[in-house]
């Protein structure tokens, strides 16, 4: 079973390779045939799990190429891969890997006994992957990863009007002198290069997840080594699509299976998508559920949870202290603590109410060591339009639980 931050790394590293631009050949991976024809049964169970979870070939074919560099390892547990292929899904593959896909499953003349394959392995669904291609693409994979030579030929240019393919040449061992080459003859790049290395002109240089242990210290408050992650990453990200920490949004209609009424009411929708999330982080110990509170009823639960009045005047929220009846008011936010226990199974329900127990932070507090943070805080700004949010720690597993009942898949 895939941890919360295996799941978190493995669909950032997916996502980077399904976004590159750049690929090292432009036709079916090495070794791809000669996979679809061992019949061993770890490569069946792990295929049969992707398939049964919903994934597509673009998805499968993206996983099998970054498991046969060993980038990638997945677990054939079916809560984990449902978690990790329903997240998977939401990621948009670029175009030259869509291209791949079409060239590899749909376009090639090995195409269908690619996809009898994987139809004895679970692929069921041969429209889940609806591509277009612009123009048809001839398949010229060898059956023998021996037999390969790459070429510049563009993919979307029609087969009638390419030109014939000229015989290997060997290097030579002597020196020969290089002619200037011509403007108008720009020389082509061999497939030999590791094209992935390169940066894209349209796209800023990749970089490693993790650059030193005073950057990330800078960027997340405590060291790498704290927070369980690797000093270095195989596969480099591209800041602009890497987040940390990973994030799972709920759906709208799980809601009531899980909290209570009053909360179910309280927490803001987008379409199928409610404003809750899952957080795991680098360290297990702070996995938290995230939960955003609308805004007319925020001051309902900073009374019901944390026995706080609050009042809206001026445009401000303030807090008002009962017995001498000052008013304090929010400048930026606040963050309320010390929450009822008895209230949060009330309005969080008893499933939540058990898993809450679970937290590193609330066994802390129970035993008295010394910890004076809590399962459970609520920020509260001091616009009154803008929602509150409560976040309550818990265990990692036990999240992970409660995130499958939050997704609904």
């Amino acid at each position: 079973m895939m941890t919360p931050v295996e799941t978190a790394t493995n669909l950032a590293t997916l996502e980077t390779h399904l976004k590159r631009a750049v690929l090292k050949c432009q036709r079916a991976p090495d070794g791809l045939d000669e996979y679809l024809k061992d019949n061993t049964q770890a490569h069946q169970t792990t295929d049969e799990a992707m398939f049964k979870a919903g994934a597509n070939l673009t998805i499968w074919l993206a996983v099998w190429e970054l498991r046969a560099e060993k980038s990638l390892h997945l677990s054939t547990d079916e809560a984990t891969m449902k978690i990790f292929v329903h997240e998977a899904l939401k990621i948009s593959a670029s175009e030259t890997v869509k291209t791949l896909v079409v060239h590899t499953f749909n376009k090639g003349a090995r195409a269908p006994y690619r996809k009898a394959a994987l139809e004895k392995r679970g692929y069921k669904d041969p429209t889940n992957n609806a591509i277009i291609s612009p123009s048809p693409i001839y398949d010229s994979t060898p059956t023998h990863p021996s037999e390969r030579r790459c070429t510049s030929i563009e993919l979307d240019t029609p087969l009638a009007t390419r030109p014939p393919a000229r015989p290997i040449q060997r290097a030579m061992t002597t020196a020969s002198p290089i002619s200037d080459p011509s403007p108008s003859r720009p020389r082509k790049r061999r497939c030999a290069t590791n094209d992935l290395d390169t940066p894209s002109a349209t796209q800023p240089p990749a970089r490693p997840i993790i650059l030193s242990p005073e950057v990330e210290s800078r960027r997340y408050g405590t060291p790498p080594q704290a927070r369980g992650v690797p000093m270095r990453a195989h596969v480099p990200v591209d800041d602009a699509t890497y987040h940390w920490p990973y994030e799972f949004r709920a759906q709208s209609e799980s809601l009531p299976g899980v909290f209570g009424d009053f909360l179910c009411m309280s927490i803001p929708r987008v379409g199928e998508l409610a404003m809750v999330w899952t957080n795991f982080p680098g360290n297990p110990a702070d996995s938290s559920l995230l939960i955003e509170i609308d805004p007319m009823r925020v001051i309902a639960f900073a009374k019901e949870l944390f026995h706080t009045t609050m009042i809206e005047t001026e445009g401000r929220r303030c807090i008002v202290d009962v017995r001498t009846g000052v008013e304090i008011v929010i400048i930026d936010h606040v963050i309320l603590r010390n929450a009822s226990k008895a209230a949060i199974d009330y309005l969080f329900g008893p499933t939540v109410g058990r898993l809450y127990q679970t937290s590193p932070h609330f066994k802390d507090h129970e035993s008295y060591s010394g910890s004076h943070t809590r399962c459970l805080t609520m920020t509260v700004p001091g616009k009154p339009e803008l929602p509150a949010r409560l976040e309550m720690f818990m265990g990692a597993e036990e999240l992970t639980t409660l995130m499958v009942k939050l997704l609904k898949v």
